[in-house]
């Protein structure tokens, strides 16, 4: 459980944003039992995690310093600890579909990533629908999961794909959480 804790504190992992500094302070929890007595911990640390903007035609996001960009033409962020990845890629659809619904324009998408990936089972898709038309999927081979959100707004579609190796897949998502909740499509006006 030590390890699992000590871990945690390296990596980064549990923390929460301090808005006014802009920095990540990381509170930690731990209960450990001994054979006669319960002994509660608490570590607090400051990493000094700072939240980045990135910013395109199509979409802006916010991210932490734990990942860095790998490629802004279609937009990659790759954890610096776990390697795990986010994409972002935009689509903008025909005229013709700015008034249909996602749902309709979806399972297109989605075939085409299973015809390219085969060898990911589609474990589940969930309607996630916020301030935009959005769908979620996730995924998993051998050592993988994939969680894929598709978000609609007017004729633009952001499909955003993240991929962690199982043992990281977890302890990364609140970070990619975090992105998600950020992301704003711009449209023209």
């Amino acid at each position: 459980f030590e390890n699992i804790v000590m871990n945690g504190i390296k990596n980064g992992i549990w923390g929460y944003l301090d808005e006014e500094s802009n920095q990540v302070n990381d509170i930690i929890s731990a209960l450990t039992a001994g054979t006669t007595s319960t002994t509660n911990i608490t570590i607090i640390i400051n990493n000094k995690i700072s939240i980045k903007n990135y910013s395109n035609n199509d979409f802006s996001i916010k991210y932490d310093n734990t990942w860095k960009i790998d490629n802004k033409d279609e937009l990659k962020l790759v954890h610096k600890k776990s390697n795990s990845i986010v994409s972002i890629k935009t689509m903008v659809l025909d005229d013709n579909y700015i008034d249909t619904n996602l749902n309709e324009i979806v399972g297109n998408v989605i075939y085409s990533i299973h015809d390219q990936n085969k060898d990911y089972n589609m474990l589940s898709s969930d309607d996630i629908s916020d301030k935009y038309q959005a769908m979620s999927y996730m995924f998993e081979n051998d050592s993988k999961n994939v969680l894929v959100n598709i978000y609609k707004k007017d004729a633009k579609l952001i499909i955003v794909y993240y991929e962690a190796e199982f043992k990281y897949y977890d302890i990364v998502l609140d970070s990619v959480d975090s992105i998600l909740d950020s992301l704003e499509i711009k449209v023209g006006e």
